[in-house]
């Protein structure tokens, strides 16, 4: 007899229920009912609201990253001399990213379903930038030199910065404690419906064996598509955090995330190769960061609109994509700068690959709208770890991207629509690298003992010095 009905179409099945015990099963379908609503609106609630904001708030932390990274450049541009045009395109620039920050936050504020932790560092982070402002202005306005803004900067905007960046982050793991609760509370209120409607079916076993196996059949396949929809809920949760929203491109916070594992397999090799006589290094051995701008960004958002400047941030991935693996890490950095980092590498490839990126951006127009399009160039700088081969552990990635980001702009310097690669001689030496983070770098690479590699649009040739 339960053979017969194991085996029975699912119509038929929905046919013998009702004959079995019609109260029994009005009783059970309800409770499935109710059970299926009150599962459904835990997910509705998690989609619509905890990942938006943990979103809200990983764009935060990147917009505060930039900003701080930008008053940074700002005082050592002055430092080291720079154009004052330059400075002030660059001041002027940091100025609209702290209105629209601020703006930001006050939007935030105005969201009635924030509960008290939320609007409590909400408030905070208002307070503390608000201070933030402040001094970075006074400081972006005073430059007496190097050391008075290095002190300022060390006694009232770096402090200002930590409290900022550590209510960001309290905001950050907030929103993932609530969104992991929220993930949580509705694997335990599906668990408790699975509880009832067992129960349930129990009960109607006295009377209706036959329809309690038949709903319970049922049941138990809509559980499974609730608890596969709670696994993508929670997977969409964290691939958020991880990712910048506008590209889709990872973000700074994934990369220090997944890039140790990949620096301990790169020295380990180095260290292989030290060990090992007479062998070459090798072909897999490097890590390339190449660090990519476009040129005169502020300009295509100032007479296109930002919609076309997001139109081609967006297209800069597609076209990245097709020139590195998909084991490569590409992240948008900040505003209009992207970081690659190439894995199992040779740095005697980087110079084509550099090429390849300014060529994929110089060599095919944007299309902002149908009938719309712009030319557009980049320019491009790396370097590679381990910066110094034969001292592999002596710059951590940090510094490497220092240097990446020093030869980017040298590359802005010599023209643009080009790039500059740095790397280590034979000769270099540690403390000669560590002076040279600090002084104009078109100038002291020589006297630091680099190599600089270049290239520039086609009517230029290659040089190496």
């Amino acid at each position: 007899m339960f053979g017969w009905i194991k085996g029975a179409s699912f119509k038929l099945k929905v046919a013998l229920a009702p004959l079995c015990a019609i109260a029994c099963l009005v009783a059970v379908g309800f409770i499935g009912y109710a059970a299926n609503n009150s599962l459904s609106s835990s997910l509705v609630g998690l989609g619509e609201v905890r990942v938006p904001r943990i979103i809200r708030a990983a764009e935060l932390d990147q917009q505060l990253r930039s900003i701080h990274i930008l008053v940074n450049q700002s005082l050592a541009w002055e430092g080291a001399g720079f154009k004052a045009v330059n400075i002030e395109e660059l001041d002027n620039r940091i100025g609209r990213h702290m209105l629209d920050y601020q703006q930001a936050i006050q939007e935030a504020l105005k969201d009635r379903t924030l509960d008290a932790a939320e609007r409590a560092q909400l408030e905070i982070m208002s307070r503390e930038f608000a201070i933030y402002r402040r001094s970075a202005t006074d400081a972006l306005e005073i430059k007496t030199g190097m050391l008075g803004n290095a002190v300022f900067y060390m006694t009232i905007i770096e402090g200002t910065y930590k409290r900022l960046h550590a209510a960001v982050d309290g905001l950050i793991a907030h929103e993932r404690a609530l969104s992991s609760q929220a993930v949580t509370d509705a694997r335990a209120l599906a668990s408790r419906n699975l509880l009832t409607i067992s129960l349930s079916l129990g009960l109607a076993l006295a009377t209706a064996v036959a329809t309690a196996w038949l709903m319970a059949s049922a049941m138990h396949a809509d559980f499974r598509q609730k608890n596969q929809a709670l696994k993508q809920a929670y997977q969409a949760i964290e691939e958020a955090s991880l990712t910048d929203p506008l590209t889709g491109l990872r973000n700074r916070r994934f990369l220090e995330q997944q890039l140790d594992a990949d620096i301990s397999l790169c020295l380990r090799r180095h260290h292989a190769w030290q060990k090992s006589a007479d062998q070459p290094m090798p072909p897999d051995a490097d890590l390339v960061f190449f660090m990519v701008d476009i040129d005169h960004f502020k300009h295509l958002n100032d007479t296109y609109g930002h919609a076309a400047g997001d139109a081609v941030l967006t297209e800069m991935k597609v076209r990245l994509s097709e020139i590195f693996r998909e084991s490569d890490y590409l992240v948008r950095w900040g505003g209009e700068e992207f970081l690659v980092v190439a894995r199992g590498t040779s740095r005697n490839e980087a110079d084509g690959i550099a090429e390849r990126i300014r060529c994929s951006v110089a060599d095919q127009p944007f299309t902002l709208a149908p009938g719309l399009t712009v030319h557009k160039t980049c320019s491009v700088g790396y370097a590679s770890m381990p910066f110094l081969p034969h001292h592999p552990d002596a710059l951590d990635w940090h510094k490497i991207v220092e240097i990446a980001d020093q030869a980017l702009y040298m590359a802005k310097r010599d023209g643009r629509n080009g790039w500059v690669g740095l790397s280590a001689k034979s000769d270099t030496r540690f403390d000669d690298v560590l002076r040279w983070l600090t002084s104009d770098p078109k100038l002291a690479a020589m006297n630091a003992g680099m190599s600089v590699s270049r290239g520039a649009r086609a009517e230029d040739a290659a040089v190496a010095t």
